[in-house]
C-alpha cells in the first residue's frame, strides 16, 4: 500500500458556502482536461479569503477565450509579473500557470452554484484591476557590427 500524508485538522465538515459577493481568492491549484466538446479546459481551485474552496472552469473554445484574459489580468498585480503583450500566442504549460496565477490573489464575485442538488461556490466573474501592470517590455534586438579603422586600438 502507498503511504499518504495527512494532517489532523479537527474539521467540522465539509465546507461551507459563502454568501454571494465579492471577495479576495488565491489561486490554490489547477487541472487540466477536456470537455465533452473536447475542448481543452481548466478547473482553477481557488481559496476565498480564510475560507472556503471555489472553483472557476476554463473552457478554451472561441467564445471563451476572453475569460483566460480576464484571470490573467485579475492575479497579475499580486504576481508582479508584466501582462503577455496583446496578439502574443501562449502556450499555457506549468511555468505560464505558476508565473501568471498560482498563488497569486485576485477579486471575485462569487456566487453559489447549484448542479444536480449539490451547492458549490463558484466565481460569477473576475474583478479586473484599474491599474494594471505594462505589457511585457519588447525584446531588445541588435546587431554586432565590427567595423574599425586600420591601427585603431580596439580593446577586445
Amino acid at each position: 500500500m502507498t503511504s499518504i500524508n495527512y494532517t489532523y485538522n479537527d474539521s467540522e465538515g465539509a465546507p461551507s458556502l459563502v454568501e454571494p459577493g465579492e471577495y479576495a481568492v488565491k489561486a490554490l491549484r489547477y487541472e487540466t482536461g477536456f470537455t465533452s466538446q473536447n475542448n481543452d479546459k481548466i478547473v482553477l481551485q481557488l481559496q476565498i479569503k480564510d475560507g472556503p474552496i471555489a472553483f472557476e472552469h476554463i473552457v478554451f473554445a472561441e467564445k471563451s477565450m476572453w475569460k483566460m484574459d480576464l484571470i490573467v489580468k485579475a492575479f497579475s498585480i499580486s504576481k508582479k509579473e508584466p501582462l503577455p503583450k496583446k496578439g502574443e500566442s501562449i502556450k499555457i504549460d506549468e511555468e505560464f500557470m505558476q508565473k501568471y496565477i498560482i498563488g497569486g490573489y485576485a477579486k471575485a464575485e462569487i456566487k453559489v452554484h447549484t448542479y444536480e442538488d449539490k451547492k458549490s461556490n463558484q466565481v460569477a466573474k473576475f474583478i479586473v484591476p484599474k491599474e494594471l501592470p505594462p505589457e511585457k517590455e519588447p525584446e531588445a534586438t541588435f546587431e554586432l557590427t565590427s567595423e574599425s579603422d586600420e591601427g585603431e586600438d580596439v580593446p577586445f
